[in-house]
C-alpha cells in the first residue's frame, strides 16, 4: 500500500467518493441496506477512476464493519498502518478499534480498549472529535465487561459486574462532558460535519449506559431491575430518534424489553409484562428485517429467548437452533450458552405438555 495517496487529482473519484461518504451517513441513520449497497458500488467507481487514492478503499473496509463483517474489516483496515501519515494512523485505530469492538469476544474487546485509548490519547485539538468518538467507543468496551465478567463465586461476579458499571457509566459520562465543551467552542462552528458527529458521540455514549444497566440489572431482584431497565428503555428509545432503524440500538431495545417483561410477570403484572414482550418480540423482528440484519446471529438468539418466554417454545428452539449454521466467529454467543437456551426451552415445552395433558383426565 506504499504507493496509496491521501489526496486524489481525479474529479470523478472524488465526486463518487463524497456521495458515498453521504449514502454511508444516511445508512446509519435509517438502517436502509439499500443504501450500503449504492455506497459499495460508488466506492467501487472511485476507486477504478483513481486506484492510487487511499480513501475509497479504506472508506469499504469500513463499511464492511457497518455492514456485520468485521474480521475482514480488520484484516483489510490493519493493512493501512503502512500510509505514512499520523493523522491518519490515528483514524485508521479507531476505525479498527470499532471493528474488534464488533467482534464482542474478550480479547477483541482488549484490542478495542488499548486501541480506543490510544485515539483519545494522540488525537489533537485539530481532531478532538475524533477523540470523543473515541472516548464514547470506549464506553462501550467497558459496558461490554458488565456482560462477560465470569469468575465462578456468584459474589465476585456481581463484584466485578458492579464495578464495570460503574466504569462504562464514569467514562460515558466524560464523553458527554466532552461533547458538550466541544459544541460550544469555535472548532465546531466551522465543522460541516459536526452535527452528525456529535449525534454519533451522544448516541455512543448514552447507549454504553444504557445496555450496560440493562446487563447490571440481571443481578438484581426483580423489583429492584425495573427502575434501571425504565431507564435503559428510555434511552434506546432517544437513540431510535437519531437512528429509527439502527440495529444495535433496536436489539438492545429487545432486550431491555424482555428483561422488563420477565421482572413484572415475577412480581405479578403478568398483562404488562406479557404486553412488554411482545413489543420486545416486535423490535427484534424489526432487526431480522430483510432490509436491515436478516442474519444477525445476537438477533436470532434474543429471539429465541423471547419465544421462550412468551411460551412459544417450537418457534423459540426454531430460532436458537439457525444458529448451529453459522461460523463460531459469526455467532456472537458461544455454542454452550444457546445450546443451553434450547435445552431449556425443550424442558419447558416438555412440562407444559405434560401438565396439559394430566389435566385432561
Amino acid at each position: 500500500m506504499n504507493k496509496l495517496q491521501l489526496n486524489t487529482p481525479s474529479r470523478q473519484a472524488f465526486e463518487r467518493y463524497t456521495e458515498a461518504v453521504s449514502c454511508i451517513e444516511s445508512f446509519r441513520a435509517s438502517g436502509r441496506a439499500e443504501l450500503a449497497k449504492r455506497s459499495q458500488t460508488l466506492l467501487e467507481e472511485a476507486h477504478i477512476a483513481d486506484p492510487n487514492w487511499v480513501r475509497p478503499a479504506y472508506l469499504q473496509s469500513i463499511l464492511k464493519d457497518l455492514t456485520g463483517d468485521p474480521d475482514t474489516a480488520i484484516h483489510e483496515l490493519e493493512l493501512f498502518s503502512d500510509v505514512p501519515d499520523s493523522s491518519f494512523s490515528v483514524e485508521v485505530n479507531y476505525n479498527l478499534g470499532a471493528a474488534h469492538y464488533h467482534r464482542y469476544g474478550e480479547a477483541h474487546l482488549k484490542e478495542a480498549e488499548r486501541l480506543f485509548g490510544d485515539v483519545i490519547l494522540k488525537a489533537s485539538r485539530r481532531s478532538q472529535p475524533l477523540a470523543l468518538l473515541a472516548s464514547s467507543s470506549l464506553a462501550q468496551v467497558y459496558g461490554m465487561g458488565v456482560l462477560l465478567k465470569q469468575p465462578a463465586n456468584f459474589a465476585q461476579l456481581k463484584k466485578d459486574a458492579k464495578k464495570a458499571y460503574a466504569r462504562c457509566v464514569a467514562q460515558a459520562r466524560s464523553a458527554l462532558r466532552g461533547l458538550e465543551k466541544w459544541k460550544r467552542s469555535k472548532l465546531f462552528e466551522s465543522d460541516k460535519g459536526g452535527a452528525w458527529i456529535a449525534d454519533e458521540i451522544e448516541w455512543g455514549a448514552t447507549n454504553a449506559i444504557g445496555f450496560a444497566g440493562s446487563f447490571w440489572s440481571d443481578y438484581l431482584s426483580p423489583r429492584a431491575r425495573i427502575p434501571i431497565l425504565e431507564r435503559s428503555i428510555n434511552v434506546f428509545e432517544k437513540g431510535l430518534e437519531l437512528r429509527p432503524n439502527h440495529w444495535a440500538t433496536l436489539s438492545n431495545l429487545a432486550s431491555a424489553k424482555m428483561r422488563l417483561g420477565y421482572a413484572l410477570h415475577a412480581i405479578g403484572q403478568t398483562t404488562e409484562g406479557e404486553h412488554l414482550l411482545e413489543e420486545a418480540l416486535q423490535n427484534i423482528d424489526r432487526v431480522l428485517a430483510p432490509d436491515i440484519r436478516p442474519n444477525y446471529a445476537f438477533a436470532l438468539y434474543e429471539r429465541g429467548r423471547i419465544l421462550r418466554l412468551l411460551g412459544r417454545f417450537d418457534e423459540a428452539i426454531e430460532s436458537l437452533s439457525k444458529l448451529r449454521s453459522f461460523p463460531p466467529e459469526k455467532r456472537d454467543v458461544s455454542a454452550a450458552t444457546f445450546e443451553s437456551e434450547i435445552e431449556c426451552a425443550q424442558k419447558r415445552q416438555a412440562y407444559f405438555l405434560r401438565a396439559n395433558t394430566l389435566s385432561g383426565f
